[in-house]
């Protein structure tokens, strides 16, 4: 059974996928994906850890203090977690690509973080690891390795700079 949980924190956004991604659970992460992105059909809840939206296939959570603040705009960063990915065929290739356009227009980054090997190759193969950066560890995609940390600029709601831009002074 494949599921989708999505935590999200500032501006940063963490899906985490369980199971087996291919043409018949595809439809789910299309789903968590779409309404973690846009923000729609979301009802939200308060418990212990913060506060949960939940929409079609996926709940959201944010850890942070202000949940309304923290949800007020797109993520700047997605991260797929594919630690508990067991399986993913082409449809599901297929998905991660759907997800970067959709985020490519809008300045927002998407990392693919601890995949299992087949899915690791079939980025390599394709090229999509140049487009789509595969890292080893969530902790490791959501902190950028060219010179600083992304994590800045997520909690200060700017989007990530360019190699080509300087540190704000």
């Amino acid at each position: 059974m494949f599921s989708v949980e999505v935590v999200r924190s500032g501006r940063a956004l963490v899906l985490g996928l369980s199971g087996e991604l291919d043409h018949e659970s595809v439809v789910q992460f299309h789903e968590a994906s779409d309404t973690a992105v846009t923000e729609t059909s979301r009802s939200a809840f308060t418990g212990p850890y913060g506060t949960a939206f939940t929409g079609p296939s996926a709940a959201v959570v944010t850890t942070d203090a202000d949940a309304d603040a923290t949800w007020g705009g797109a993520p700047t960063l997605v991260v797929a977690d594919c630690s508990r990915l067991l399986f993913c065929d082409s449809s599901g290739i297929g998905a991660f690509v759907r997800l970067y356009q959709r985020l490519l227009p809008h300045g927002a980054v998407l990392r693919v973080a601890a995949p299992p090997a087949s899915v690791r190759r079939a980025f390599s193969l394709t090229g999509l690891d140049g487009p789509i950066p595969v890292h080893p560890t969530v902790d490791e995609a959501l902190v950028r390795t060219v010179g600083h940390d992304l994590l800045d600029d997520l909690t200060a709601g700017t989007r990530p700079r360019t190699a080509g831009e300087g540190r704000r002074g």
